[in-house]
């Protein structure tokens, strides 16, 4: 191990580079226009129909001021880091079933009597836009929609929490290593929900697409995949950080690591590429910057510690110098400035920050990480020159990654048994039946005969078999006799 690694100023500098992490603002839901009561309760709603309805309303309300309190960013305590098996949003999961049993009720059902039309407002977290009006949605009456928002507000709040914890842990060296586990937890959660989201609830949405391309980064699933590749690389943070805290890490084992969290900030770069370009042009360019900064800090680190694994030789010179490739800035600050701040975060290179507020705090660290990488590479090359003489190397590839976080799988919650908003009517009877009810009802049983109508007496009832029998001895006579009248009636021969 280097000795930037090991002293105690850049020890603390390469965990601010590590542990840097990008907090984005929840989803906020506007009740304004939702009134679930007001859109189904009727009076001929049956209870369950009616208990369901009154369910939805008070789980919303819940659930907005769940988002809106400060209880739905995770705690900064050692106390919130300990209970790692408890949920954070009891509200979210509460409505999210709610919608659940709604939407398969629905689904059962021919029609539903809407009172009121329905009209979801949300606030986005990905989009563009400092003012709060400036994220805003427009309304929508599709339930799938408010399910799919949900469903993203408990991805921010995972992933929130995960940023809260390791930002105290930076701060606290004491209970360090129980808020990086506890970290760890919630970005591989928010991979898991992401993950649920981008396979299961998108693809439902019939008008994603359409939304997608409509400044709603929400409604795109490549925007969902981004995301889950974001908080698995976040998560390897975590373990790259407790890695870096042994006594003496290994060089090689650390290259591996440092090499996942980059693959995970390329797939979810890869995954906004994919995406439409309405829905990529609205994203917030700070996540953007974020990913590209993930990439580029941690291909270097990779490069590094394969530096460091390797010692001498043109293997080492190779590795020492892609990380100081990957440590310089893209362009100078006259282009980015012209460019209105942005950079190409598809393109390698470190993304540029001298001018980036958010990364003024890592901006030494990063300055101590490319002095101590450039030092090295000088150091080896020179060695290599006088004593090793192996020819440099053209290229050289990105360390094999190892990732040991796995997203678990993410079981929604139950969504109750199917409910029926109109009472279920009585089966109508067979057309017979029906035609003798009616006759019946027309012609009373007992009614006396009019004087002038003519009676007549009906046959006594005969038995089935001698009703066939009969039958079948007239068809025979009249087949005779017209057998008769053309042997008579026929010319013959």
């Amino acid at each position: 191990m280097s000795s930037f690694a090991t002293g105690t100023d850049e020890e603390g500098a390469l965990q601010t580079c590590v542990l840097r992490t990008h907090s984005l603002p929840q989803p906020a839901p506007l009740g304004t226009l939702t009134s679930w009561k007001a859109s189904l309760l009727g009076p001929d709603l049956p209870a369950e129909a009616q208990a369901l309805v009154e369910r939805l309303e008070e789980s919303r309300v819940r659930m907005m001021h769940e988002l809106s309190s400060s209880s739905a960013a995770a705690s900064a305590s050692a106390a919130a880091a300990a209970d790692t098996s408890s949920t954070t949003t009891p509200g979210l999961d509460a409505h999210l079933s709610a919608l659940q049993q709604l939407l398969e009720s629905l689904n059962c059902q021919a029609t539903v009597k809407v009172y009121r039309q329905l009209q979801f407002c949300w606030t986005g977290a990905l989009c563009v836009g400092i003012p709060v009006t400036a994220r805003r949605h427009e309304p929508c009456g599709e339930i799938i929609y408010e399910i799919v928002m949900v469903v993203w507000a408990k991805v921010m709040a995972a992933y929130r929490r995960g940023v809260a914890l390791l930002t105290t842990a930076t701060a606290n060296s004491a209970s360090e290593n129980d808020l990086i586990t506890a970290a760890c937890k919630a970005f591989a959660t928010a991979a898991a929900v992401a993950q649920y989201l981008s396979e299961d609830v998108l693809p439902r949405w019939l008008n994603a697409g359409r939304r997608a391309v409509e400044n709603m980064p929400e409604a795109s699933a490549g925007v969902a995949r981004a995301f889950r590749s974001l908080c698995l690389a976040s998560a390897c943070q975590c373990v790259v950080a407790q890695a870096l805290r042994a006594a003496a890490p290994s060089s090689r084992v650390l290259s591996k690591l440092c090499a996942a969290v980059a693959m995970n900030a390329t797939e979810a770069l890869d995954s906004v590429h994919k995406a439409p370009q309405e829905s990529r042009l609205a994203l917030d360019p700070s996540l953007l910057t974020h990913m590209a900064f993930l990439k580029a800090v941690f291909s270097a680190l990779a490069f590094f510690h394969a530096g460091e694994a390797a010692q001498k030789g043109a293997v080492a010179v190779a590795n020492y110098g892609a990380a100081t490739t990957l440590l310089r800035q893209q362009g100078s600050a006259a282009s980015a400035a012209a460019a209105g701040g942005r950079h190409d975060p598809f393109s390698a290179g470190l993304p540029q920050l001298t001018g980036n507020s958010s990364y003024s705090s890592c901006y030494p660290a990063l300055a101590a990480l490319l002095g101590a990488v450039k030092d090295k590479h000088e150091t080896a090359d020179i060695e290599n020159a006088r004593i090793y003489y192996e020819a440099p190397l053209r290229e050289v590839a990105l360390p094999e990654p190892v990732s040991l976080v796995k997203a678990p799988k993410y079981a929604p919650p139950p969504a109750g048994s199917v409910v029926y908003f109109a009472v279920a009517k009585k089966a109508a009877p067979k057309k017979a039946e029906a035609q003798a009810e009616a006759v019946e009802a027309e012609v009373p049983a007992a009614a006396p005969a009019p004087a002038a109508a003519v009676t007549t007496t009906a046959p006594a009832p005969v038995a089935a078999a001698e009703a066939e029998a009969a039958v079948e001895e007239s068809d025979e006579t009249f087949a005779r006799r017209l057998q008769e009248e053309w042997n008579v009636s026929a010319p013959h021969a």
